[in-house]
């Protein structure tokens, strides 16, 4: 039915009016019902998200956010909550709304609609990550041994049997793009399959005209972790940010019967937790397991450093409770002494006093010092990160990684451990940004895909 203007009052005037109108759609229209309503077809479901298709629409709904929110997979500009949907697809703002409004009305027929076609479609939905997304043992590895360098013996190894798969993506002409499928695991079970993080070699966005890098979850379960082989009995952990870090790493270091955890480039409390479970099961017949951090060698690599030391402390030493705030820049720790050992802070501050004054002759600061100082039942220490891993060329004005200061950086991390940290760590950076680019340049192969970091 074609809605004209008049038939609802003027938007001037009336702003807060129809806010109020959008916010009722965004919150009360069942969008998963609405979709269905319209003759869109459910093709995949997953704990998170539904999938809807109807001739170019592909429109996945994000279920556990609130308000619903969508996005089309074939137009990055269809996207947000449902009064958006409805809008992009109506005549005017005014038919929007009145359509918004009728569907809420009716909101009951909708849902009694979307329990009939999602029935009729159970069987459908409950196939596997593995059938869903043509997930099969590794055969095409391109991406690994052209773009990352990495040999065909590392690969198969049996430090990493099983762990390292391929995504087929069927195109629309039948053709297949073999993706690198890395599996998560949950911290207690790490022969259970909980999500697939995919890797490729980068692409050019359409948009924008840049490269950008190709990651992708197959679901939104973001804190399982991918690890090597647990059938690997070992007495050290190696914690990378990526994957393909932890196979560069074990092909240049020539690692033998080693255990390797990647975080998946970001570091979440939720993470964490299912870090310390791995490492508290790997430790159970070995309370000496060396864990030994092999983050990136930029400003997010030594944040990941302190944070799983930090981890580590909390859970292993129990006079103390440490907390982490984060500026631009800068990282703050606050230890808290408990359970009346606040005296044995004085130790403590002699033991970091010294590593603070070799940070700091190391890096020649002129300001933005590292700082250490009591402040009532506490222990501070601050220090700044992007001096520690960067530089300015005097000649390109370009940044540049430099080493001069990553000495001064481990020895006041092994102050730091030392003091703190029950548990053996250690930290092991590589020269360039990271260990995938250590091998590529050992090889000295360039590639089209290589982005080397200034």
């Amino acid at each position: 039915m074609q809605i004209m203007n008049n038939t609802l009052p003027p938007y001037k005037g009336n702003e807060q009016y129809y806010r109020e109108l959008i916010g009722k759609i965004n919150r009360e229209l069942d969008f998963p019902g609405y979709l269905l309503s319209l003759n869109y077809e459910l093709i995949k479901k997953s704990v998170g998200s539904f999938e809807f298709e109807k001739g170019n629409d592909r429109i996945v709904l994000m279920r556990k956010r609130d308000p619903i929110t969508y996005w089309n997979r074939n137009d990055h500009n269809d996207n947000g909550l449902i009064f958006k949907f409805i809008k992009r697809r109506a005549h005017s703002f005014f038919e929007a709304v009145k359509t918004g409004l009728e569907a809420c009305n009716n909101s009951h027929l909708l849902k009694s609609n979307e329990e009939i076609k999602i029935e009729k479609k159970q069987n459908k939905l409950q196939k596997s990550l593995e059938e869903s997304y043509n997930i099969y043992p590794l055969t095409k590895s391109v991406y690994l041994t052209y773009t990352c360098q990495i040999d065909k013996k590392t690969l198969e190894n049996e430090m990493f049997k099983g762990r390292i798969l391929n995504a087929f993506h069927i195109r629309d002409d039948g053709g297949k793009i073999p993706n690198i499928a890395f599996p998560r695991y949950n911290g207690s079970n790490l022969n259970e399959v909980k999500s697939y993080l995919l890797y490729n070699r980068d692409y050019t966005n359409k948009e924008t005209g840049k490269k950008e890098k190709f990651r992708l979850y197959l679901n939104e379960n973001y804190h399982y972790l991918w690890t090597s082989n647990p059938e690997i009995k070992t007495d050290e952990i190696f914690i990378a940010e990526a994957a393909p870090d932890a196979l560069a790493h074990s092909e240049l270091k020539r690692t033998k019967n080693s255990f390797y955890i990647a975080l998946g480039g970001t570091v979440s409390n939720d993470k964490l937790k299912e870090l310390l479970t791995i490492i508290k099961l790997r430790s159970v017949n070995n309370p000496n397991t060396k864990i030994i951090s092999i983050t990136d060698n930029d400003e997010s690599g030594y944040i990941f450093d302190f944070k799983i030391v930090n981890a580590l402390i909390n859970e292993y030493n129990k006079d103390i409770t440490i907390t982490t705030e984060q500026k631009v820049n800068k990282v703050k720790f606050q230890i808290e002494y408990k359970n009346n050992t606040f005296p044995k802070a004085e130790e403590d501050i002699n033991l970091l006093k010294v590593a603070v004054k070799n940070l700091n002759e190391q890096l020649r600061f002129t300001e933005n010092k590292a700082q250490l100082f009591l402040l009532k039942d506490k222990l501070v220490l601050e220090f700044p990160l992007y001096e520690m891993q960067s530089s300015l060329h005097s000649k390109t004005n370009k940044i540049i990684n430099t080493r001069y200061s990553v000495t001064g950086l481990k020895y006041l991390l092994w102050m730091y451990t030392k003091a703190y940290n029950p548990r053996r760590f250690e930290i092991q950076k590589s020269v360039s940004k990271d260990w995938k680019q250590d091998l590529i340049n050992k090889k000295k192969v360039k590639t089209k895909d290589q982005q080397i970091s200034l």
